[in-house]
């Protein structure tokens, strides 16, 4: 495990104001993300704040335990907890997304005798020995039964762009910034890109019976995606086409289905790659409606209905 460390309070500034830096975090929904903090044990005062929407909790453990001993007092935006402990060793705090989408949350831990805090991320995986960059591209090397084909992507723009700036129709290759939230693209053109942030905090968040991102064109290439289904298709009969008749009674019923029901990612296109994209929710996991030579190589379409 790896510990993505903040910044430490100083005792002289031991309060309730913001001592520490804080920076918006995305937290999926269904997922926590565990923080720990150094404590010397001398009953001094710890106040964890946890500014999130409703839906989120915190929660603080003791060394080792399982169940927290406290939860934080929700007060507006914030969670607030407020505690001492006799024994020093190393706390934790969880904060917990049981919303149906994905949230922006920030953390911080005060007190004068606290020290070291800072979020456990596990390791990254090794290096695919597959991929490898160079001048400003991706370069995907797979293996087909015809053979080694070398994939290479448009170039990853140097400077990402936020939610906010993407027009409606999108005609350049995209980098998403770290810890936004982005609505669903469309995204129109030859040989242009979706690339995700480095650490693959952005999120691609759209509601059911729509896709969270469409590729219309060739030679494009996609990463980083986040899905969701909509309430009206969990435990429902679905249709693999664009219309289905189930014999019901006493009248028949019928759906509308296929494409219908969305999901993560829509090609229009050809020659297209999506790798190392993640689709979690959703009906669909990747669609391709008439198109020839698009490749998806390692990606995590995980939580699908259909």
């Amino acid at each position: 495990m790896l510990f993505a460390f903040g910044a430490v309070l100083s005792p002289q500034t031991a309060s309730p104001a913001r001592a520490q830096q804080e920076t918006e975090i995305t937290l999926l929904p269904g997922q926590e993300h565990i923080w720990r903090f150094e404590y010397k044990g001398d009953k001094t005062e710890i106040t964890v704040v946890a500014e999130a929407p409703e839906g989120v909790e915190l929660g603080v453990y003791e060394p080792d335990a399982t169940e927290p001993v406290g939860r934080g007092t929700r007060r507006g935006n914030e969670m607030v907890w407020v505690g001492k402990f006799r024994a020093p060793g190393v706390y934790r705090a969880i904060v917990t997304n049981n919303t149906s989408g994905p949230i922006l949350y920030s953390l911080v831990v005060l007190g004068e005798s606290v020290s070291g805090v800072g979020r456990i991320v596990e390791s990254a995986p090794p290096q695919n020995a597959n991929v490898s960059t160079q001048g400003g591209r991706i370069n995907l090397n797979v293996n087909l039964p015809t053979g080694n084909r070398k994939l290479t992507s448009p170039i990853v723009p140097a400077n990402c762009t936020p939610a906010n700036a993407l027009p409606q129709i999108i005609n350049a290759s995209v980098k998403l910034c770290p810890n936004e939230i982005y609505p669903p693209m469309h995204f129109v053109g030859n040989g242009i890109g979706l690339f995700g942030d480095d650490a693959r905090s952005a999120v691609i968040n759209g509601g059911g019976r729509q896709f969270v991102v469409v590729m219309e064109g060739t030679g494009n290439w996609i990463d980083g995606v986040e899905s969701a289904p909509d309430e009206r298709d969990a435990g429902a009969f679905l249709c693999q086409y664009d219309e289905c008749i189930f014999p019901t009674q006493p009248e028949p019923t019928k759906i509308q289905g296929g494409l219908a029901y969305g999901g993560g990612i829509l090609l229009l296109g050809n020659n297209n790659v999506t790798h190392d994209t993640t689709v979690r929710g959703g009906t669909i996991g990747v669609a391709s409606v008439d198109g020839y030579n698009n490749f998806l190589v390692g990606n995590n379409l995980s939580d699908l209905n259909g």
